[in-house]
């Protein structure tokens, strides 16, 4: 089948975060065609392993997508693949999962003595709730690729930012209105913090603070006995992020005491950055690969994250890599079959060629 095709097969399979099922089964039947062992976990996350020479590269694409993505119906016009307008087209993370498969295939065709190849299909990379709760013990590569970072083919993400999201929850005491004197507002400190605290781009643009959603009050008339305000911090630097986070907490703090309420801080959601520098090793291999294929290298620190990070973290290195999809998230999320091909000869050159 070509990869064109394959690519289409996969994005007419619905599989929103949480349901990947369908696309798991289709990936399950794949690797058996391709000797491959595989096991699932109780989060639905297939690792899958073949035996080779050397050691083993790992290959890794997430099998969830945004919404709204059911029923996508792909168009090919001009050498550009689009879904109708009314869903996603599911590129991210679909045409990596594609050129995966056809790298995947052509290599083993064409090698007398494979390499060991490990591949990870992960669930709920948009969400939250996949990778990160793996068995990280069972992979045995230690260096890897993923292909989902919305930027040219080219592109490498060299720097990942530590995340938090805090929830700061005040409280004092409700009254009716027309009873002040009784009652005590959790929104007045909750209002003083949002209009203290530092927010957007700080430290050069290395972190960034958002105070995103406050929840207050049951009724206009009603003095509000409890406000909670909750935001996020994102930093290259894990010194700088956490400083920013306990500062945040004494000020939350500070606000409530001068006000007379009580003051809960909270933290989730976290992931861990990372930062390769330039010169590492297998950053040099990757750029040699990528540049051997005809592309613009660009160094690139991304403020999203993908499942490179909890990876990264549990120390294996896995970089990310642009796959040429364009404005993806969106109902207008399109990708060339140019970029289909690169990311093809790329997932079977870096077989080849990344010990």
């Amino acid at each position: 089948m070509s990869l064109s095709n394959t690519f289409r097969e996969l994005v007419e399979i619905d599989s929103p975060s949480g349901q990947e099922q369908a696309v798991a089964k289709y990936l399950e039947i794949w690797l058996t065609s391709q000797n491959f062992e595989y096991f699932k976990d109780d989060i639905g996350n297939i690792l899958a392993f073949r035996s080779g020479s050397g050691e083993p590269l790992l290959l890794c694409a997430h099998m969830d997508v945004v919404d709204p993505c059911l029923g996508v119906k792909p168009s090919f016009i001009n050498g550009v693949v689009k879904s109708d307008g009314t869903t996603v087209l599911g590129a991210d993370n679909k045409a990596s999962i594609a050129a995966i498969i056809k790298g995947v295939e052509d290599y083993l065709a064409q090698t007398g003595e494979p390499r060991a190849i490990e591949i990870l299909f992960a669930v709920k990379e948009e969400t939250g709730g996949g990778v990160e709760f793996m068995d990280f013990s069972k992979i045995k590569s230690k260096q890897g690729i993923i292909f989902d970072l919305i930027k040219p083919i080219g592109t490498i993400a060299i720097a990942s930012p530590y995340i938090y999201n805090f929830h700061i929850k005040f409280t004092g005491k409700s009254s009716h209105a027309s009873r002040p004197d009784e009652g005590k507002s959790a929104l007045k400190p909750a209002a003083k913090l949002i209009t203290s605290a530092d927010d957007g781009f700080l430290d050069n643009g290395l972190t960034t603070i958002n105070f995103g959603k406050i929840e207050a009050g049951t009724g206009i008339n009603i003095i509000p006995e409890t406000a909670t305000i909750h935001g996020e911090v994102r930093s290259f630097k894990k010194d700088l992020f956490e400083a920013h986070l306990e500062a945040i907490e004494k000020m939350a703090k500070k606000c409530a005491s001068e006000d007379g309420v009580k003051v809960d801080f909270t933290t989730d959601g976290r992931c861990a950055g990372y930062e390769f520098p330039e010169d590492d090793t297998f950053i040099k291999k990757i750029s040699a690969v990528l540049a051997k294929n005809g592309h613009k290298i660009v160094f690139y620190k991304t403020s999203g994250i993908s499942d490179s990070n909890p990876l990264v973290e549990a120390g294996i290195k896995v970089v990310t890599l642009g796959d040429g999809i364009t404005k993806a998230h969106t109902v207008e999320e399109e990708i060339s079959l140019e970029s289909l091909e690169s990311m093809r000869a790329l997932v079977f050159d870096f077989l080849q060629k990344l010990d």
